[in-house]
């Protein structure tokens, strides 16, 4: 009976502790996950082929703010098995492309050229971006090759805050560099 009543408390004692948790946290960035800012494209994919010491454009990613205050973001990061000696997130910016749905047009992925140098000025540096309520915007990253081979992320991460609190938004399309000639194995 003794083995009964101990055996209840523990079930109730470790529920009352499993429901007070507080809200699911990013394990990188300790911050707060489902808030106000979405990252959008989920389940699709982009490549392109790069060979080592090269830089490549992913733009196809988009982000909105549900919410009713502003976002201002910090940092992002892409989600994958790719070590830094192999490939590696070199720059992120943003590109607001106003109400949401925004309207105009985004790189799904391209070898870093002057033909994005315009659109890579207009966009702004992450860590001095903000994203309005109700606005979407375009999250260009600029990725480079430190070898050659099949290097894959399979999303990313935009840490931000509204109202002094912070956020992490997880999601989105995922990334991969191949080979010159090998799209096809990617």
């Amino acid at each position: 009976m003794l083995r009964v009543i101990a055996l209840v408390l523990a079930v109730v004692v470790s529920g009352g502790i499993a429901a007070d948790r507080g809200p699911d946290l990013d394990p990188v960035s300790g911050a707060r996950l489902h808030g106000p800012v979405s990252i959008g494209g989920e389940g699709a994919y982009y490549g392109i082929t790069l060979r080592k010491g090269r830089d490549a454009l992913f733009g196809a990613v988009t982000i909105t703010n549900a919410g009713d205050r502003t976002a201002e973001l910090d940092a992002g990061r892409l989600h994958g098995p790719v070590r830094a000696d192999q490939a590696e997130l070199v720059a992120l910016r943003v590109l607001d492309l106003g109400p949401a749905p925004g309207h105009g047009d985004v790189l799904g992925a391209g070898r870093w050229s002057r033909e994005w140098r315009p659109m890579w000025r207009r966009a702004r540096p992450i860590d001095r971006a903000r994203l309005a309520p109700g606005h979407e915007a375009a999250l260009v990253f600029r990725v480079r090759a430190h070898r050659t081979g099949v290097w894959r992320w399979t999303g990313s991460a935009i840490d931000y805050r509204v109202d002094g609190t912070r956020y992490t938004a997880v999601g989105g399309s995922g990334f991969a560099l191949c080979p010159p000639r090998r799209l096809d194995r990617c």
